[in-house]
C-alpha cells in the first residue's frame, strides 16, 4: 500500500515529539548526576539545582525551537528579501509560485542568501509558517528548468514537514553540546581544585563517587555524539524522498539531476560560513569522503546521501515520465 505525504507528515510530527521528549529526559538525567556529584543530592535539605535548571532550560528551549527556531535561524545567517528589479530573483518568486500551486501548499516566504556558493534549503514548523532560502550563487548558476527542480525539492521538504524535524533537531543538538561542555568544565574544576568533602563521600561512598565520575564522563563525551548520530540518520533518509517528490511536482527529474550536478561541482567549504544550516541544504556544502559512501556507518554519520546516487536515481526516474 503506497504511503501518502499525509502519513509522512504525521510520522515527522511524531519524530519531533519523540526527539523533544528524549531531549528533556536526557537533560534532566544529566542534571541529576551533576547534583549527585556536586552537592550530594538526594538529600532532603538540599535543592537539586542542576536537575531543575536542566529540566527548565531543556523544556523552554524545546518550545522556543519549535515556535521560533526558523526565524532565529534566518536572522542569524542574514538573509534578505528578493529584489524585484533583479530578473533572476523575480524569476525565483515565479518558480516558487508555480511549485506552490503544484503542491497545493500556501506560499512560503522566499529569501536570498548573499554568497557565491550555490545552495538552497527550507525551514519552518509547518507549511503555513515556512521559508525557502536560495543563495545568490545558485540563481547565477542554474537555468529555469534546473531551478524548478531545486524549488520542487524544497517544497517537498515543506510538504513532508521534514523542516520541522530538522529545525528542532538542530537546536536541541546545540543545547546538548552546551550542557555537555558545562559538565565537562565543572568536572575538571572539581577534580583539579576541589577539596575533600567528607559529607559528599558519605553520601556517595568511595566506589559510588567513582561510578558517578565515570557516568558524568560518559554523558559529557558521548551525549553530543549520540545526539548527532540521531540527527544525521534523520537527515540522510529525507533527501531521497524529497528528490522523488520534486520529480513528481515538476514532471522533469532531469531538471533536478542537472541542478545537483552543477551544485555539487561548485561547493567551496572554506567559503561556506553558515555551518549551522549545512545539514538542511540540498547538497552538503561541507565536502566529505564519507558523504559519497553507502552502508550503515555512512548512513548514521553523514547528513546527505551520495550525490551521484541521487543523480543516478533521478535519471532512472526520467524514463518513467
Amino acid at each position: 500500500m503506497p504511503v501518502s505525504f499525509y502519513d509522512i507528515q504525521e510520522k515527522n510530527v511524531r519524530k519531533t515529539k519523540i526527539l523533544i521528549f528524549l531531549f528533556v529526559l536526557f537533560a534532566t538525567f544529566f542534571g541529576f548526576f551533576l547534583d549527585y556529584f556536586y552537592i550530594g543530592f538526594p538529600e532532603t535539605t538540599k535543592i537539586p539545582v542542576f536537575t531543575i535548571f536542566a529540566f527548565l532550560i531543556s523544556t523552554i528551549n524545546s518550545f522556543i525551537s519549535y515556535r521560533w527556531g526558523d526565524k532565529m535561524l534566518l536572522k542569524m545567517i542574514g538573509v534578505r528579501k528578493p529584489n524585484l528589479n533583479d530578473l533572476k530573483e523575480k524569476t525565483l518568486l515565479h518558480v516558487v509560485e508555480e511549485m506552490k500551486i503544484a503542491s497545493g501548499l500556501p506560499m512560503p516566504d522566499v529569501y536570498i542568501l548573499d554568497t557565491d556558493v550555490p545552495n538552497a534549503f527550507a525551514t519552518g514548523r509547518n507549511p503555513e509558517n515556512s521559508s525557502i532560502v536560495v543563495t545568490k550563487g545558485l540563481l547565477d548558476m542554474l537555468n529555469r528548468e534546473e531551478l524548478q527542480g531545486v524549488i520542487g525539492h524544497e517544497i517537498s521538504h515543506i510538504r513532508n514537514r521534514d523542516i520541522l524535524v530538522m529545525t528542532v533537531a538542530a537546536t536541541l543538538v546545540g543545547v546538548i553540546v552546551l550542557l555537555s561542555d558545562l559538565a565537562w568544565r565543572l568536572l575538571r574544576y572539581r577534580l583539579i581544585f576541589g577539596e575533600s568533602d567528607r559529607r559528599r563521600r558519605r553520601t556517595a561512598g568511595g566506589g559510588g563517587l567513582l561510578i558517578i565520575i565515570v557516568i558524568l564522563l560518559i554523558l559529557s563525551i558521548l551525549g553530543p555524539l549520540f545526539a548527532r548520530l540521531v540527527f544525521f540518520s534523520i537527515s540522510r533518509s529525507r533527501e531521497y524522498l524529497a528528490d522523488s517528490s520534486s520529480a513528481e511536482l515538476t514532471r522533469n527529474p532531469l531538471g533536478l539531476a542537472k541542478a545537483l550536478e552543477k551544485i555539487a561541482g561548485n561547493q567551496h567549504p572554506k567559503k561556506w560560513k553558515m555551518k549551522g544550516v549545512s545539514h538542511m541544504c540540498i547538497v552538503s556544502p561541507l565536502k566529505s569522503k564519507l558523504g559519497e559512501k553507502e552502508g550503515l556507518f555512512a548512513d548514521i554519520m553523514s547528513t546527505h546521501p551520495p550525490i551521484q546516487k541521487r543523480i543516478q536515481l533521478l535519471k532512472q526516474m526520467a524514463h518513467a515520465f
